[in-house]
């Protein structure tokens, strides 16, 4: 956007291969515990009933099935666990399935994003609608907000109205 800075140069390759190592026994801690955490709300929530209780559970296990998706992300790119097949299938069984997809589904939208990052064939701009058909930023996406407009748009992801919309 109009604020943001150039990226700077890249780090060395080194630092690069360093960060992006497979390590299966964190892959596999980290599945783990999103999907103890998603039962143990669940239980919580069965126990000790209370339509409060309920509200935050939910925004809990959404909390969580955002981090199981982005762990998919990365099986999208290969880079969760090798053989790429099993990557695949750990993807498809634990961590896309509970939103309704796949990780060759989410791989196909996907790679336009990475291809044309920030352009406007990058295909965030039409899955999130972040541009207007000039170009522009869309004034949802548009921040900082005023009190109220940001009142306005959290009200509209609390109630539902705005997946509904999108359904």
């Amino acid at each position: 956007h109009d604020d943001m800075e150039e990226l700077p140069d890249r780090p060395p390759i080194e630092a690069i291969r360093s960060l992006s190592g497979i390590v299966p026994s964190v892959v596999v801690r980290a599945i783990a515990a999103e999907w103890l955490l998603i039962a143990a709300a669940i239980a919580v929530c069965q126990t000790s009933w209370h339509p409060l209780l309920y509200v935050a559970t939910l925004v809990f296990i959404g909390a969580r099935q955002h981090a199981l998706l982005a762990l998919g992300h990365d099986a999208s790119h290969y880079t969760l666990l090798r053989p790429r097949w099993l990557n695949d299938a750990v993807a498809d069984l634990f961590l896309f399935w509970p939103t309704f997809l796949s990780v060759g589904v989410f791989r196909h939208f996907h790679r336009d994003h990475h291809r044309y990052l920030n352009t406007p064939k990058d295909s965030n701009r039409q899955l999130w609608r972040t541009h207007t058909a000039e170009g522009e930023v869309a004034p949802e996406w548009v921040y900082p907000k005023s009190g109220r407009a940001l009142f306005g748009k959290l009200a509209l992801k609390m109630t539902g109205l705005r997946g509904t919309s999108w359904i």
